[in-house]
């Protein structure tokens, strides 16, 4: 560590944070599949559960390629910046529906 200097607390503040995102995705993740189990009917929900894998996982490259295209016209920084700002946008839009207070799921 000490040969790293200054180096240190940019890393270890990086680190903290990636491992608060992950927390939170992985805890996203978790909900959001109980929430599809409890509502999708048993009878399709192998097609509801695939569907959604596919959405998920489907929009990761087309993100990818919007990211590495705002990379290269608007710089990293900005890029990274406006990502950020989608996300905390998308965060409000949570916090101020019902989303957020959601404790308990009525299947009907």
């Amino acid at each position: 560590m000490a040969l790293a200097g200054h180096v240190t607390t940019p890393l270890l503040l990086i680190y903290l944070w990636a491992g608060l995102c992950g927390w939170g995705i992985m805890t996203s993740q978790a909900l959001a599949a109980g929430l599809r189990q409890a509502f999708a009917p048993e009878e399709i929900r192998g097609r509801v559960l695939g569907t959604m894998r596919f959405v998920e996982w489907g929009i990761m490259p087309v993100g990818a390629l919007l990211g590495g295209f705002a990379g290269q016209l608007l710089g990293v920084a900005p890029a990274v910046a406006f990502s950020g700002a989608l996300v905390a946008t998308g965060s409000v839009w949570v916090l101020t529906t019902g989303l957020a207070r959601l404790h308990s799921v009525l299947i009907p």
